[in-house]
């Protein structure tokens, strides 16, 4: 509603008064209205003291609440006796307004006494659920997202948002080095992001000296007694082929420390890479230099070439450049700004957890036991509705000490009432050795970081030595064999999750990172995922 309309409401409504004409008619229905605001002042009262606000001090010195409370009922009553009908038109026209300043939703903090009764039950519901012992049976996957910006890397937001959706906590986590003041402006607008997204999740911010120490204290403090983030999720290092080997380390050391804080790790690959504060800032640079041009030829403020932007869109605008007349259309010209909306397969790329997904698969490469959570989380995604026209494939691997097959796997899977169309047992992920070319292309990629000699004075922790690469050369050949499957089996895919090698046992971060490399590259969106041990799936209902 406009304010020129709420001007003359007023205006209206005694009008209608007067156009009755009977004051018996008017006099209960004025009543009825008084009446209702005594019964709405006292309730208040009664509310605001039943929140034990700090800020609510009545200065009365006979107050008392359960007085407030009678007088709110009294007042209600009496509505009734004076005039039962205009009563109940009172109490729904009281309603409707209400219920129409809800929906609207006004950006005004009344500081209400509803608000400071939410804080408490909040409060008192938090410290109640810090009390139970938790159950496999109540698990759920609470994430702490390493988005940096959410506004950066909204593919990983809206991932984490399927997972967690109107289910469980999530909070997005940023890291700020040797910031010399706490963000607070910053991280408001990040919140305020989050909120326009409609991703009910929260944004925390953390200063440190160094990247290890923090992401050490937001994986300290992230959440609330039992409302703590237990599953950490992060974008895979694209570029870590041109970073420095510290930076490595960093990564690597990041994935372990999670594991001994008993979190489990998901990491998001996307070809196309996740972080777009580039295409922002060139964007925004874009506007900003157009804004500029606009308001020096056409004249006047920036307010009023935006407007002129704005409303002529259709127009032919002249502008003076070098002193030669140039016409275009301004609709085409605003469009042709945007350096991020001329690169279609990056939209697409980012949109991917938020466009519908039909007729394709989430495959599910579930090698090893990790308590489950490998399998738990395709499966809450595949019940959101994007991804409601997908079907869940199982793969996982042959145990050599079992006789487990296809169908003893299919019953294991559907006591756990998952979901799942088909399922596949892998039994040349170690029997068959990969390909010549990909053994060579992968040694290739690691050559950079090896140590050249024993007697090497600049060799770094990070760095791969002869002595690692002999030792871990089957699980190497296991990896590259593994990323021939992939592209076998799973190369049209819409997403993929796989089980995430662990970092421990293996000094080299870089050898490690080239192993992420290796299953990842060239495939749709992948999750590399691991749980801590801790069981996630239960047979019982």
């Amino acid at each position: 509603m406009s304010r020129n309309a709420l001007t003359f409401l007023p205006f209206f409504i005694s009008l209608a008064c007067v156009l009755i004409g009977e004051l018996n008619v008017i006099a209960p229905i004025i009543s009825n209205f008084f009446l209702a605001s005594y019964t709405l002042i006292n309730y208040s009262c009664f509310s605001s003291s039943l929140s034990k606000s700090p800020g609510w001090r009545p200065a009365y010195k006979y107050y008392n609440m359960w007085l407030s409370l009678f007088g709110a009922f009294v007042c209600c009553a009496i509505m009734f006796v004076i005039q039962w009908w205009a009563a109940l038109i009172t109490i729904v026209i009281v309603i409707v307004i209400y219920k129409y300043v809800d929906y609207k939703s006004p950006n005004i903090n009344w500081g209400s006494s509803t608000q400071a009764i939410v804080y408490k039950q909040a409060l008192n519901q938090t410290l109640k659920l810090n009390s139970v012992e938790d159950h496999v049976r109540n698990f759920r996957p609470q994430l702490l997202v390493l988005t940096g910006c959410p506004s950066h890397r909204p593919a990983l937001l809206h991932l984490a948002s399927s997972i967690t959706r109107n289910t469980s906590l999530m909070i997005c986590g940023n890291i700020k080095i040797n910031e010399r003041k706490f963000p607070f402006d910053e991280v408001q607008a990040e919140q305020n992001y989050l909120n326009n997204e409609k991703c009910k999740a929260f944004y925390t911010c953390v200063t440190a000296p160094s990247f290890g120490v923090g992401i050490n204290s937001l994986m300290q403090v992230a959440g609330l007694g039992k409302m703590k983030t237990n599953t950490l999720l992060l974008g895979f290092k694209t570029n870590w082929q041109k970073v420095t080997g510290p930076e490595l380390t960093n990564y690597a050391q990041m994935i372990r420390k999670a594991f001994d804080m008993r979190f489990g790790v998901c990491v998001l690959r996307m070809e196309r890479g996740m972080d777009i504060s580039e295409f922002l800032q060139e964007e925004h640079t874009e506007m900003n230099l157009n804004l500029a041009t606009a308001t020096a030829v056409v004249g006047g403020s920036d307010a009023d070439a935006v407007n002129r932007m704005e409303s002529g869109n259709n127009q032919k605008v002249t502008f003076a450049i070098d002193q030669e007349q140039v016409r275009i259309n301004m609709k085409d010209a605003t469009a042709s700004n945007k350096d991020f909306s001329d690169n279609n397969a990056k939209i697409q790329a980012i949109r991917h957890f938020q466009n519908k997904q039909k007729g394709k698969t989430i495959d599910v490469w579930w090698l090893t036991e990790d308590g489950g959570l490998t399998v738990l989380l395709p499966h809450i995604i595949s019940q959101r509705a994007q991804w409601a026209g997908c079907s869940l494939r199982i793969f996982t691997m042959k145990n050599i000490k079992s006789d487990a097959n296809d169908f003893s796997m299919a019953r294991l899977i559907s006591k756990f009432r998952i979901d799942c169309e088909d399922i596949n047992i892998i039994d040349d992920l170690k029997t068959e050795k990969p390909s010549d070319a990909a053994v060579e292309s992968f040694y290739d990629m690691i050559k950079p970081y090896q140590k050249k000699n024993l007697g090497d004075v600049d060799f770094e922790p990070w760095m791969i030595t002869e002595e690692e690469i002999e030792k871990k050369k089957e699980k190497t050949l296991r990896f590259i064999r593994l990323q021939e499957l992939l592209q076998k089996h799973s190369k049209d895919a819409a997403l993929v999750f796989m089980t995430l090698p662990l970092p421990k046992d293996i000094k080299s971060s870089a050898l490690y990172l080239a192993w992420l490399e290796e299953i990842t590259k060239n495939l749709p969106p992948i999750v590399l995922i691991r749980g801590n041990q801790t069981s996630v799936l239960t047979f019982y209902s």
